[in-house]
């Protein structure tokens, strides 16, 4: 098996590599294209029982 030699590419400017979404699409001068997300919506795991109870089709009974 023989193997292409390796070749270097220039990154060109490294601090590229470091950026977040926000910072790139601002360099670019482009929409970020993706919200944040908010971690503190209100929103929580939902218990079997209340899933039971809002899908009663879903084949289990409650007990």
């Amino acid at each position: 098996m023989r193997f292409a030699r390796e070749r270097r590419i220039d990154l060109g400017r490294p601090e590229l590599l470091s950026m977040d979404m926000g910072e790139a699409a601002e360099y670019w001068k482009v929409p970020v294209p993706i919200a944040k997300r908010d971690r503190k919506n209100g929103l929580h795991k939902r218990k079997q029982s209340e899933i039971e109870v809002a899908n009663p089709t879903s084949g289990r009974t409650v007990e």
